[in-house]
């Protein structure tokens, strides 16, 4: 450990290195200058509420990030990698405004600068300049950077370093005559790659390198440092576009929890400034402040959120939390109640919360009147029970007026034993549309993993001849007050036998169709919390939007045929459970809804297991429509690896997924698109992708003949366009079954007759993608 700073010194003297450096603390700089970048990078994306515009911060953070380099190395770097690649005008200016030569970033944020993406524009160097400074940017070439990272881990070093020289060759030879000081930018973050690689990637540097010096020595490639090109021409930017190399900003802000970090984060940022305003120590104002910059670190936000493969991870939230309470603290102010509230995803029960008709008793007979409830495990009392593991389990369904839960003690206790022992059952619950909320339940200072805005409470004491009255409580001012209304007291009831059974009227929980609640189970005893279900996560309730409309299209797809051309499988990774059904389309109809037309896809499985704000996390809609003349027939952005029958070119294009920045849009031939006239839910229980389309999009007449193309992928943050790849063997984030790169990334397809899907998806191969044709009706 104590040679590696060393010999990077050395290897840098020498002339055979570049050594670069990030601001500070690894902030995404573009926010932190102005939250609008957020929007910028996607339309899109939400933004936090509180203000967010702090130059001096992203100075502090660049200047601390080349004095603590110098220290180390012994003089200022002259080049910078943006974290993550987050890069826009204002944050270049500002890199160019501390004396930064150059930034590497990625070639989708030179497509938002107003330059076409290809080999001749990526293999020239760019610039920005403010008040006489020039910044030099590289962008890199995506692909080639990410086979390195991604993809040549799973090939023979040699056929992986052959394919990576012959693909830079065939750069330099579409580009050499017209720039022959062409410089190609390769970046990648070092960390992630060589633990995939046999021999922790060596076999395939080393030969990597001596291809290299091969091809130099006949002169058609050259390695270089940066520093070396900086002097070349340079192409001037009117103006740097926003984004990164996961093209936007959505892994670091835009969800729910990623934007309430931000507002906590500008929350205590501003008790800091209140309090240097009025005169406090300045000691203690830079102790406080410097918490704060340790805060705007990107990976706490990274974590945030459903879009990572582990939601919301715990030790991340709980650093952030205890980072920012620490500023409170360090003011002599008691931190705030939402700093105590961990940020958890919804656990995945067995099945999905369904449309279920109890006969309620608080008997279990017959079983089957659950039959479609989810059912949630209390996992803590499967393993060394104690004599508090009291919950066994909790069942949850609902109707169209009411939400219904089943309570299972443990092994050999029935529910009435709990009676006249001074027991109370509550239903903590978030409240749509509300904000706050109590960190803890009564009786506790464990978190449940979510704001607790309000409480049904079953006092077990007070139930007669088998059946007791829930009573509804809000909290309002640090404090749970009396909310329940006699106008649902009919329906608000629950019953005690075996097990305990509860009616909620959706008024009770103050919910709506198409809301979601996230909820959990406490037993609380005299004070004390004795048990919960689930443990520091909750469970989410989804109540299906209901669909309004005259029906005027019914298309069928076969069951089954989740397979592509025949020969798909599925990821390996639990998250992909029960693997048959997720990406299986039973049906796509089509409802006249006055304004708007509202799609629904119908699915064999639906899950959410990352918490998509949709309510769907895996299923990726392509929806292409030709109804009129003119057209493409290309795919509206690399991804789907397909191609579109010429005689059907299509005229609109719908991007369908669980996450707005994944997937919530509408495109058109000349390669623009909007977020504007559509909008995407889902009704879980019934399994159902729902997509509300404004007619000024998309109105044919009736006989118009109209042609759909309908791909279901199987959605991914980091795939091309959002597709998960298909490799030759599934792994447990990849699907298996492809025959060579070119298969198309398309799991299910749109026809109603069994084996054609299959016959137009396997046409693959030598360069070639898949053709589809459309499925066309008459508009009725």
């Amino acid at each position: 450990m104590a040679t590696i700073l060393p010999l990077h010194r050395t290897l840098w003297e020498r002339g055979q290195i570049d050594l670069l450096t990030t601001p500070y603390y690894h902030p995404i700089l573009p926010i932190l200058l102005d939250k609008g970048a957020i929007r910028e990078s996607n339309p899109t994306l939400a933004l936090p509420k509180e203000p967010i515009a702090w130059p001096e911060d992203t100075a502090w953070q660049v200047r601390a990030g080349k004095e603590y380099f110098k220290s180390l190395f012994g003089k200022d770097p002259k080049g910078m990698w943006p974290p993550e690649g987050a890069v826009s005008q204002k944050a270049a200016e500002l890199y160019a405004e501390e004396g930064v030569r150059f930034l590497v970033t990625d070639e989708a944020v030179l497509g938002k600068s107003g330059f076409p993406v290809n080999p001749l524009t990526l293999t020239r160097p760019y610039h920005v300049e403010k008040d006489g400074r020039r910044l030099v940017l590289f962008f890199r070439h995506r692909d080639l950077s990410d086979r390195i990272g991604f993809r040549y881990s799973g090939m023979p070093a040699e056929e992986a370093v052959e394919d990576f020289i012959a693909s830079l060759l065939e750069i330099r030879r579409q580009v050499i005559r017209e720039n022959p000081e062409a410089v190609l930018t390769i970046a990648l973050d070092g960390e992630n790659a060589w633990e995939n690689y046999p021999e922790n990637g060596n076999t395939f540097r080393r030969l990597l390198y001596k291809r290299l010096s091969e091809e130099q020595a006949k002169g058609t490639l050259k390695t270089v440092r940066f520093s070396e090109v900086l002097d070349l021409p340079s192409v001037a930017l009117p103006r740097l576009g926003t984004g990164g190399w996961a093209g936007d900003f959505a892994m670091w802000a835009g969800e729910p929890e990623e934007n309430e970090a931000w507002d906590r984060l500008s929350r205590a940022r501003q008790a800091v400034v209140a309090y240097r305003e009025a005169g406090g120590d300045p000691k203690v104002a830079e102790r406080a402040m410097g918490l704060i910059y340790a805060a705007q670190a990107s990976d706490w936000f990274w974590w945030y959120g459903q879009d990572t493969g582990f939601p919301n991870n715990p030790p991340f939230d709980e650093g952030f939390r205890a980072l920012l309470r620490a500023v409170y603290e360090a003011l002599g102010k008691k931190p705030p109640e939402e700093l105590f509230i961990a940020v958890r995803p919804p656990v995945a029960p067995q099945g999905t919360p369904g449309r279920i008709r109890p006969q309620l008793d608080g008997r279990v007979d017959p079983p089957a009147e659950w039959k479609g409830a989810a059912y949630l495990p209390d996992l803590e009392g499967t393993a060394m029970q104690t004599q508090d593991d009291l919950l066994r389990g909790v069942y949850l369904g609902f109707d169209e007026q009411n939400v219904y839960l089943r309570v299972d003690l443990r092994e050999g206790m029935r529910a009435t034993d709990l009676l006249g022992q001074g027991f109370r059952l509550h239903v903590y619950a978030t409240t749509p549309g509300e904000e706050g909320g109590a960190a803890f339940p009564e009786g506790s200072r464990v978190s449940l993993g979510f704001p607790l805005q309000q409480r049904i409470t079953l006092d077990l004491d007070q139930v007669r001849d088998g059946e007791g009255v829930p009573v509804r409580y809000a909290y309002r001012d640090g404090a749970w007050v009396l909310a329940t209304s006699p106008a649902d007291l009919r329906g608000r009831r629950a019953w005690v036998d075996e097990v305990v059974e509860m009616r909620l009227p959706h008024t009770t929980l103050r919910a709506e169709p198409g809301d979601t609640l996230r909820l959990a189970v406490v037993l609380e005893r005299e004070g004390r919390v004795v048990d919960t279900a689930p443990n520091a996560h909750p469970l989410a309730l989804s109540l299906p939007q209901r669909l309004a409309g005259k029906e005027v299209l019914a298309i069928p797809d076969p069951e089954g045929d989740e397979h592509g051309p025949g020969t798909y499988t599925y990821p390996k990774d639990n998250a992909f459970a029960p693997f048959q059904g997720l990406f299986d389309l039973l049906e796509m109809r089509v409802l006249d809804s006055g304004a708007t037309w509202t799609f629904v896809f119908s699915f064999k499985e639906m899950t959410n297991p990352w918490g998509a704000p949709a309510g769907f996390s895996h299923q990726l809609l392509n929806v292409y429509l030709d109804f009129k003349e003119g057209g493409r027939t290309d795919p509206f952005a690399k991804g789907a690896k397909v191609a579109f029958d010429p005689e059907h070119p299509w005229d609109l294009f719908l991007k369908v997924a669980g996450w707005p920045q994944y997937g919530q849009r509408v495109g058109f031939p000349d390669g623009t698109d909007t977020a504007d006239g559509i909008t995407v839910g889902s009704n879980p229980a019934d399994k159902q992708v729902i997509v509300q389309l404004d007619k000024k999009h998309f109105n044919p007449a009736p006989g118009q003949r109209v042609c759909f193309y309908v791909l279901v992928g199987s959605q991914d943050g980091y795939g091309p366009d959002h597709f998960r790849p298909v490799a030759k063997e599934a792994g447990p984030w990849n699907l298996g079954g492809a025959e060579n790169e070119d298969a198309p990334l398309v799991v299910d397809y749109l026809w109603p007759e069994k084996g054609v899907q299959e016959a137009m998806l396997s046409r693959y191969g030598g360069g070639r993608h898949a053709v589809l044709k459309p499925y066309c009706v008459a508009w009725p």
